[in-house]
């Protein structure tokens, strides 16, 4: 039976990607969602041997998941708006450089800390494994300050992901490009796979990059800017990957042989972690992104205790234990985007949420057509990052990648506002 659902699923999100592509919607919400679950149900497929059963409930909560989401997110975006371009006027056309100065900044000085010490382990041939664990025994990191931990939760790691899409759009868009964004962006980036030792960021910069070179196509004036906006996108492809490799290199793994298990792995890993849902939180996990802040500002200014059942939420959330998927397989935290509907409440809360998300998809899609802004683009780049992460978590509950909403809100907050004025049947 879970065959026949996660075989239905993969029929229905190649026939929507195909679609969608022959449609000229390649970078439409559902068409992109579409073919990367093709991909990650196709490598569940082909490694299905080497995971553990995948429970039949879990398969069908997939399966609905996938369609709430790829039908809400179309009906969404193919909606008629009552307002539009034409409507109104707004000068949110720019970027606010001087905050994405001010945020660079702080976010360098965070990425900062023990950066040296690390660069030095690495050269000594630790690999980010070792280095890891060499820092968790020890129990340190950027600083232990009041004033450290805010810095980190409310500015660094929410802004190394507009880092991500803030240096995509200054890559690609028409006209001047201004230098200094780019080389600190990219020194942004190179810091936090430092610091970390995560491939995901790199990876998630090539997905965007890719996204938005196949939407600039439809923009592109002339077959030279064309051509240039190929070049940057395929050197850039070419370092990352790279770079890619070298990580996997520094982490005692081959990418090759881990691809299946990071793409695929989420499923056999809900499955497995369903079963120990003892209760439902009806919506605090989908909010899981907001509380951790407010919950770790809390504790750490006015000294407030971790409520148990935030404890036992963002255990499950998190799901950072180590758990075997088959017989030679192990994964943590990676259980793909219907996790945490999941244990909301079940499949009923799969498709609520889903619904919910299927339709800011659609919103922000629609609204970039009609009125293609900064603020609209970079927001949508945002979007693209959680479906690149879909096979590891519902991403809204990652407390960096939800402030980072907050973040391109204020970085292209609107100025001025004025109405077109209709005279003489003319538009002023």
């Amino acid at each position: 039976m879970t065959n026949v659902l996660l075989g239905l699923a993969l029929i229905i999100n190649i026939t929507v990607g195909i679609a969608g592509v022959s449609k000229h919607e390649s970078y439409a919400p559902y068409t992109v969602f579409a073919l990367f679950w093709s991909v990650i149900l196709a490598f569940y497929f082909v490694g299905k041997n080497n995971w553990y059963d995948v429970d039949a409930y879990v398969a069908f909560s997939i399966l609905f998941g996938n369609l709430v989401f790829l039908i809400t997110a179309y009906l969404t975006g193919a909606s008629i708006s009552k307002v539009t371009q034409e409507d109104y006027l707004t000068n949110e056309n720019d970027l606010d450089y001087t905050g994405v100065l001010i945020l660079t900044i702080l976010t360098l000085l965070w990425l900062s800390g023990g950066l040296a010490d690390r660069l030095g382990m690495l050269l000594r041939g630790m690999s980010f494994n070792e280095i890891y664990i060499y820092y968790r025994i020890n129990g340190t990191d950027n600083g232990g300050s009041l004033l450290s931990a805010m810095l980190s939760i409310l500015i660094a790691r929410p802004f190394t992901y507009c880092s991500i899409c803030i240096l995509a759009n200054e890559l690609l868009k028409s006209g001047r490009k201004k230098k200094w964004v780019i080389v600190s962006q990219i020194i942004i980036l190179v810091m936090s796979i430092i610091q970390s030792g995560k491939r995901a960021m790199p990876i998630y910069f090539i997905f965007v990059i890719l996204i938005e070179s196949i939407r600039l196509k439809k923009f592109a004036r002339s077959r030279a800017a064309l051509m240039k906006h190929k070049f940057i996108v395929a050197v850039l492809i070419a370092v990352v990957v790279i770079a890619v490799f070298w990580i996997s290199g520094r982490r005692d793994t081959d990418v090759l042989k881990s691809a299946s298990v990071y793409l695929a792995g989420g499923i056999p890993s809900f499955s497995i972690r369903s079963g120990s849902i003892g209760t439902n939180y009806f919506g605090l996990g989908l909010l899981h992104g907001l509380l951790v802040p407010t919950v770790l500002m809390l504790h750490g200014i006015f000294k407030v205790p971790y409520p148990d059942w935030y404890l036992s939420l963002d255990s499950l959330v998190e799901a950072a234990d180590y758990i075997h998927i088959g017989s030679s397989q192990s994964i943590n935290a990676f259980n793909t985007l219907y996790y945490t509907p999941f244990i909301d409440g079940g499949i009923v809360f799969v498709i609520l949420e889903m619904i919910l998300i299927g339709v800011i998809y659609g919103e922000v899609y629609k609204r970039m057509q009609r009125n293609e802004t900064v603020r609209y683009t970079l927001i949508y780049q945002l979007l693209m990052i959680g479906i690149a992460g879909s096979m590891y978590t519902l991403y809204f509950t990652q407390y960096p990648y939800a402030l980072a909403f907050f973040h391109i809100l204020f970085l292209t907050r609107r100025k001025t506002v004025g109405f077109r004025i209709r005279i003489g049947g003319r538009k002023e």
